[in-house]
């Protein structure tokens, strides 16, 4: 008796159409943005729970990534609107 929720079928996987999915470029670029902030937080945390202090340059690119998340998060507002 089949469970008419689920069926498996080997023959139905394969002849299913793949569907790809692609973002627009505007998403793509505030992934990359997001990715990038976040490898630069990831430093700057290992260096602080080493007991370091941050430089000069470090707290330049960290107040410059603050600056990126608030506009991102300006672009996000802005979008769902």
């Amino acid at each position: 008796m089949q469970n008419k929720y689920f069926s498996y079928s080997p023959t139905r996987i394969l002849l299913d159409p793949v569907r790809v999915k692609t973002l627009p470029k505007s998403v793509l670029e505030m992934r990359g943005t997001l990715n990038h902030i976040a490898a630069n937080l990831n430093q700057i945390a290992k260096r602080r729970n080493r007991g370091d202090d941050l430089n000069a340059m470090e707290r330049a690119l960290l107040e410059q990534d603050m600056r990126s998340l608030r506009g991102l998060v300006k672009d996000i507002n802005a979008y769902i609107s």
